[in-house]
């Protein structure tokens, strides 16, 4: 289970987010978002 939170951990840094509950909570209002976040 530790790979898959530190894959998603090293994408949302990737992308920008330093602080990991605001990204988080970025994500979450749009179903589409995290879908997107993938596709980098």
């Amino acid at each position: 289970m530790a790979s898959p939170r530190s894959t998603a951990i090293g994408l949302l840094r990737v992308v920008g987010f330093d602080n990991l509950t605001e990204a988080n909570r970025h994500m979450i209002r749009d179903e589409i978002r995290p879908l997107g976040l993938l596709q980098t």
